[in-house]
Parts: C-alpha cells; sequence; structure tokens
C-alpha cells in the first residue's frame, strides 16, 4: 500500500496508520519511507550536495543530519559534526562564533 503523504507530510497519519502501530506494520512502513528518502539523498546529485562537512575535524566526508547513530545535530544552530566530534557536553563552535559576534556588535554600540 503506498502512502504518498507519508512522503511529503512526517507528522501526518491517517487512523489506519494508528491502528497498526501494535502489530509493527505502521513501524514497517515507517522503515521503508526512511530507506527511501536516505536513498534518495545519497543518490540525488542535488540532494547529496546538502550535506555538511564536520568543521572539527575537516573531514572531506559529507555528513548528513538522517545519520543520528553517527552525528550529533546542534539543537540551537542546526549545525552537524561527528558524534565523535561534538556531543552535548562540549559547546558547539558555530554557535560560540555567533556569540563571539553578537558580542562585538554589542560592545560596538555601547562604545557609541
Amino acid at each position: 500500500m503506498i502512502r504518498e503523504y507519508m512522503y511529503e507530510h512526517i507528522h501526518l497519519y491517517s487512523i489506519l496508520d494508528l491502528l497498526q502501530i501494535p502489530d509493527l506494520s505502521l513501524a514497517k512502513s515507517l522503515e521503508q519511507v526512511v530507506t527511501f528518502g536516505k536513498k534518495h539523498v545519497l543518490d540525488c546529485w542535488l540532494c547529496s550536495h546538502k550535506g555538511f562537512l564536520c568543521e572539527l575535524c575537516n573531514s572531506s566526508k559529507v555528513i548528513f543530519p538522517f545519520d543520528v547513530e553517527n552525528v550529533y545535530r546542534c539543537e540551537a544552530c542546526n549545525a552537524v559534526f561527528h558524534n565523535t566530534c561534538l556531543n552535548a557536553s562540549k559547546p558547539c563552535p558555530k554557535c560560540k562564533r555567533k556569540k563571539e559576534r553578537q558580542d562585538i556588535l554589542l560592545l560596538g554600540v555601547a562604545s557609541d
């Protein structure tokens, strides 16, 4: 059964979908949707160029936010890093730079 709405609206479920939770058939359908999406992103020339490079280790391998087992995504700025390079206990370098720029602007305004 093809459920095209699942590919476009990630929080939209039908009553039938919800009834399929106990027997895990909804989970199987969602796995197929996720597998399709991952394959598309990795195989599509345009989509594959929308990944991230880890600025901490400078690896040339592109990483994607959907690779939840291997990446860490900053909740504040959505930057993506390898989970071995950054985690919630370490400060995000992108957020740190943003704060430093804001501080410089505030200091400039305060001195005027």
